[in-house]
């Protein structure tokens, strides 16, 4: 139940590498998001992306940090972040740290909420997740089949 952080050396390759990146990691498997961090997007040395896989836990996600120089263009595959997206992860984050019983609940939620533009719920946790849950659902619809599973894993845990 972690993430997978894993560091990618491109030297003078950079934009080459982040452009063909979805074909590289078709050698791992089928990525089911594949999201540049936008705070990265804008470094010349550093990018952050934030990968899951069909058919992985929802509890593994692989943050690879490619370093290399970087053009300020954008891939081509990348498309606009998702606060949703990034929000679900919040709660996926949340599952972990209270299935761990130590870690920022309190603060990802928080930051998860904000991200979305709602309040964090009042509750317990995970009454707080679930309500986190539904309102990235709500903010894009199309966040739905992630959300079912984070749901499931919450059930899980109860």
């Amino acid at each position: 139940m972690s993430d997978i952080d894993l560091e990618w050396r491109v030297g003078t390759q950079g934009d080459g590498a982040l452009e063909d990146l979805p074909g590289t990691l078709g050698g791992v498997g089928r990525p089911a998001s594949l999201r540049l961090d936008p705070e990265s997007a804008l470094e010349s040395e550093r990018r952050l992306v934030f990968v899951r896989f069909e058919g992985w836990s929802v509890f593994e996600r692989v943050d690879l940090e490619i370093v290399g120089r970087f053009g300020a263009g954008v891939p081509s595959w990348a498309g606009p972040w998702s606060a949703a997206e990034s929000a679900l992860m919040n709660g996926v984050a949340a599952i972990k740290a209270l299935c761990r019983g130590r870690g920022d609940v309190d603060g990802l939620l928080g930051r998860g909420a904000a991200r979305l533009g709602v309040e964090d719920a009042s509750g317990t946790v995970p009454e707080r997740i679930a309500a986190l849950v539904d309102a990235a659902e709500r903010a894009e619809p199309a966040q739905r089949a992630l959300a079912a599973r984070i749901r499931a894993a919450l059930g899980r845990t109860r």
